[in-house]
């Protein structure tokens, strides 16, 4: 193996080694979120269909963050091989290996963000359902005399008065 060869296989072997670590990180994240939503399912006596459907996408993530995971390290086997075995067709190999694991983690922070959206979904439509939350209207044509609405003119009675 001339060095040039030696420079590009160790350059791919760091590469895959740095993916590998950055789906790590991203698998704990999802792993403990995960765990988090469990947590919350088990705890619920009848469990929302909306914490089901965000369970069900981060189970989803996580295993295909396994499966990430998996490839990295059958990547950097290939690529380890390589340095031993004068075969070129490894790191063809270890090349589309990295490339579907690549494509397997942007799948799983799509998975990532669309319950993250969903959790968004539910903050906002709880807001708009919750009574408390809903601003009043205000009437459409105010009393002859009255510059403001009842509601504010008191409030400012209130404050004048204090």
């Amino acid at each position: 193996m001339s060095i040039a060869q030696t420079t590009q296989l160790l350059q791919l072997v760091l590469n895959s080694a740095l993916m590998l670590i950055i789906a790590l990180a991203w698998w704990g994240v999802v792993v403990v979120r995960l765990a988090t939503l469990t947590e919350r399912l088990q705890r619920l006596p009848r469990s929302p269909y909306e914490l089901r459907v965000r369970y069900r996408l981060n189970r989803h993530s996580a295993l295909i963050m396994h499966y990430v995971l998996l490839i990295l390290m059958a990547s950097l086997c290939c690529l380890a091989l390589r340095a031993l075995i004068s075969a070129n067709s490894l790191i063809t190999a270890a090349l589309c290996l990295f490339v579907l694991a690549t494509v397997g983690m942007l799948l799983s922070v799509v998975l990532a963000l669309m319950e993250f959206y969903q959790l968004n979904g539910l903050v906002l439509r709880s807001s708009q359902t919750n009574p408390e939350h809903r601003p009043r209207a205000l009437p459409r044509s105010l009393p002859q005399g009255l510059s403001q609405p009842p509601a504010q003119a008191t409030r400012q009675q209130d404050v004048i008065a204090s």
